[in-house]
């Protein structure tokens, strides 16, 4: 992990062809809900051990489009 805390508007900017994104062994506590939306492709997405610590912190995964596996 890289030590992220949290996970702003134009964290992913211009990735729209990013199909895996690796966020494990962080410290992410707050996810903007918004911060996916660039992430069209994403297939994978790995949120594993964070300090996530609310349902709604979720929202912005749930809003890919074509997420197919996702670590939590």
């Amino acid at each position: 992990g890289n030590q992220l805390t949290n996970l702003t508007n134009a964290t992913f900017q211009g990735l729209s062809n990013l199909i895996e994104l690796d966020l494990s062994f962080n410290r992410i506590r707050f996810i903007h809900d918004s911060v996916f939306n660039s992430l069209t492709s994403l297939q994978t997405l790995d949120l594993g051990l964070n300090s996530l610590q609310q349902v709604t912190d979720m929202k912005p995964v749930l809003q890919l489009p074509q997420i197919q596996k996702l670590g939590l």
